[in-house]
């Protein structure tokens, strides 16, 4: 499309569209795609300078289709094609100017679509924009940082870090910082973990979130407001915990080691795997031991196993918690373990039923086990659950029905076909 003069024509032509298809009339939603289809990158930034200079601005609407659609320009655009000083300052007045609290998502497709554009200067901006208001929502934070998790050169990490060490101490922020850094570290990107430098700090937040989380389980709360806001502090703390574990971790420097230790008191069962891999990595014997004990732990089994293979240590596991069953159990627990289903690990767990089948989705028969599992202390729930062509239960009560019947539910479920 040939922007001649008609930029502002437009944007007011995509505006009003926008404003129809809110109406849910199929003829405006199609109007308004055919629009899009045809504004290219050229196009699209005089449509962000129109939007930066437009009063009264529609963020939740015709806003988060011009970010959308840039995202996908960018997707199919060459890699040396960059965004430039203009649109970036556009898109930052874009940001500064939104509501944190009623255009947080704009300002989350915001950061990402700065973070889809890998250059120096628009992942420099990106930390500008962080700087000048910090989203709230965890899942803003996943939408916004979703796409620096890449394999991208040193040169790159540069513009990112140590910028973003300055953020450490935001509870939103803290967590994601970590794992990118730890993620740059483990694909090979940076020559040395980018927050070597500050691997002391690191060490000592640990060590004092670790003592907090000790005490909050150590003193029963006192009410059930207090359980929950309690819960709530280590759900926080929990994700930041295991970053900064797996940071010293790969930082490989054993005089943190001390800072380590203490989170295998802690009941948490994946704080205790993660310091217990992570002191083995760094030479530890009792690292080791702790991590092949946990095995026992059918919730976390599977990150043990895998954890304990990548050590080279499977072998000290017994053998009895390697067995296809028990892998099988580890599965669903995991699952059922899972903030969306039940959120901790059911009291009891047996071994109902185990076959080779054929599966929807698989071209050979694979091995299918059924659990009976229940939560008595909690609820008196009890039920039957698959694992082996994927972890599932239903909320239909199944205890009374022969194994056929109940894989045959299952295979249902995963089934897709003409015929049913």
């Amino acid at each position: 499309m040939s922007l001649d003069a008609s930029a502002q024509e437009l944007f007011l032509r995509l505006c009003a569209e926008t404003a129809n298809a809110e109406h849910s009339t199929d003829r405006a939603s199609k109007n308004l795609s055919g629009i899009w289809s045809q504004v290219d990158s050229p196009v699209w930034q005089e449509l962000v300078s129109c939007f930066a200079a437009q009063q009264g601005r529609q963020y939740a609407t015709f806003g988060l289709q011009l970010l959308r659609h840039g995202v996908a320009l960018l997707r199919q655009s060459s890699p040396t094609k960059e965004l430039d000083d203009r649109l970036l300052s556009d898109l930052f007045q874009l940001y500064a100017e939104a509501s944190p609290k009623s255009d947080s998502t704009f300002q989350a497709m915001v950061l990402n679509l700065l973070a889809s554009a890998p250059q120096e200067s628009a992942w420099e901006t990106f930390v500008k924009a962080l700087a000048e208001h910090t989203p709230e929502d965890p899942r803003d934070i996943v939408l916004a940082m979703g796409p620096l998790f890449s394999d991208v050169p040193e040169k790159l990490v540069a513009s990112l870090f140590p910028a973003l060490s300055d953020y450490l101490g935001k509870i939103t922020l803290a967590a994601p910082i970590l794992d990118l850094a730890n993620f740059y570290t483990r694909r090979h990107c940076v020559s040395e973990h980018p927050l070597k430098s500050r691997a002391t700090s690191l060490a000592e937040m640990l060590g004092q979130m670790a003592q907090r989380v000790l005490q909050l389980e150590e003193s029963p709360p006192e009410s059930q407001e207090e359980l929950v806001r309690r819960g709530q502090q280590v759900h926080d703390s929990v994700a930041i915990m295991i970053g900064l574990v797996d940071a010293l971790a790969l930082i490989d420097d054993p005089q943190y080691v001390g800072k380590i230790y203490p989170l295998l008191d802690i009941a948490h069962r994946r704080l205790r795997v993660e310091a217990a891999s992570a002191l083995a990595k760094l030479g530890e014997k009792a690292g080791a031991e702790a991590l092949c004990e946990l095995a026992a732990e059918s919730s976390v089994r599977l990150r043990v196993l895998a954890y304990a293979e990548e050590l080279g240590i499977d072998e000290q596991i017994d053998e009895s918690f390697r067995l296809p069953e028990s892998r099988a159990e580890g599965e669903l627990v995991a699952w059922l373990a899972e903030p969306t289903q039940f959120a901790v690990p059911p009291d009891e767990v047996s071994l109902f039923d185990q076959r080779s089948l054929y599966w929807p989705g698989f071209d050979d028969p694979i091995d299918c086990f059924l659990f009976r599992f229940n939560y008595s202390r909690e609820t008196g729930l009890e039920n039957i659950g698959i694992a082996g062509p994927g972890a599932k239960t239903v909320a239909c009560d199944l205890l009374d029905l022969p194994p056929q019947q109940i894989y045959s539910l299952f295979a249902g479920l995963d089934a897709e076909h003409n015929d049913i």
